[in-house]
């Protein structure tokens, strides 16, 4: 699916679980009724691939459309992503994963907390982990995978 295939009444979900009934479509916006505050908002730099350019949280992950009986899934995401742990060992107590600054092109070990910029990424999908610098370094790192919910 694509941007321009949303059409006004359809419901969307993004990654971090946040649903809303698209009202129009402009350009790389969607506008949607807020229901919650009433009156319309809107979610920007949206890429044609339902993927927003700034944030991961913001991707559509789901689209529906509205039928006699609800709504009914026309499109779902089916791309998985990955944390990538460091291996427990005896001198770590907690998880520490792999960090990309994008700012900065670098990478390095903390929490898989992103930031609320968006300048951190610690989910990567199998393509990108493949193509990630350092290879053997990669490759013993322990794959997670990210489980996402669709509602809040």
């Amino acid at each position: 699916m694509r941007l321009e295939d949303l059409k006004r009444g359809m419901r969307c979900t993004c990654r971090n679980g946040i649903e809303f009934i698209i009202s129009s479509t402009n350009n790389r916006e969607i506008e949607y009724l807020d229901r919650k505050h009433g009156g319309a908002d809107g979610v920007y730099n949206i890429n044609g691939d339902l993927t927003h350019s700034f944030f991961e949280d913001l991707d559509i992950m789901k689209v529906e459309d509205i039928t006699l009986d609800g709504f009914k899934t026309i499109w779902e995401r089916k791309e998985e992503k990955f944390y990538l742990r460091i291996p427990n060992t005896e001198t770590n107590d907690f998880d520490i994963y792999l960090n990309y600054d994008k700012a900065n092109d670098t990478y390095f070990i903390s929490d898989n907390e992103e930031d609320i910029f968006g300048n951190v990424q610690t989910q990567f999908t199998e393509e990108e982990i493949y193509t990630l610098p350092r290879q053997i370094f990669i490759q013993g790192l322990e794959k997670v995978k990210v489980k996402w919910n669709y509602k809040i």
